[in-house]
């Protein structure tokens, strides 16, 4: 079963890294993560093409290549940020998680700031190639804060405990995000 992976990631550090054109600083990345890199085909090059300015789509459209530029945004989320809580959606699935969740948001008034859909179906901080899997998508520092300034407000209403759970968890992110004026992506396999 497939599952949300969430980054607190300050969004200026990995936009600056991409299209940076240092090789530097891809050399870094590259020996401080070289185990992870190696786990997947393509992700190596994906990384450089990022960093080189070439990962804004164009002939990696997707498949292979698109989820290598994927993986590799990943290892950059780890690099610039870390890698946050998620027991209530480690294996959690996606239509669930929009179905039954997202309407909750929605109830809340915080359905325009965060939402499942947006988190395993949106976009991503940095402009990479499609890929169908792995997913993901991302929530800005500004909604971020828009989201936890509803959320410190009112009492969330009455809902099962696997709902209660999953909204623990993604208040978690919010307050760690908030905390250090970063944004929120979040991968999907």
């Amino acid at each position: 079963m497939a599952g949300l992976v969430p980054y607190l990631v300050p969004f200026e550090a990995l936009r600056a890294f991409a299209g940076s054109k240092d090789p530097n600083a891809c050399m870094k990345i590259e020996t401080m993560w070289k185990r992870e890199i190696a786990e997947e085909p393509g992700v190596e090059g994906a990384l450089r093409r990022i960093c080189m300015g070439g990962g804004a789509g164009g002939s990696g459209g997707g498949g292979e290549d698109g989820a290598a530029y994927v993986w590799a945004l990943e290892i950059l989320c780890a690099h610039f940020g870390q890698k946050l809580p998620n027991a209530a959606v480690a294996a959690a699935d996606d239509e669930w998680l929009m179905r039954v969740v997202d309407p909750v948001f929605d109830a809340w008034h915080i359905g325009d700031f965060v939402k499942m859909k947006r988190l395993v179906y949106g976009s991503w901080p940095v402009k990479i190639p499609h890929a169908e899997s792995p997913r993901g998508g991302s929530v800005t520092a500004e909604d971020v804060g828009k989201a936890l300034e509803v959320m410190r407000k009112g009492a969330l209403p009455r809902f099962d405990r696997e709902v209660i759970q999953v909204v623990g968890d993604v208040r978690g992110w919010l307050e760690a995000c908030a905390a250090r004026g970063a944004g929120l992506v979040a991968f999907y396999y």
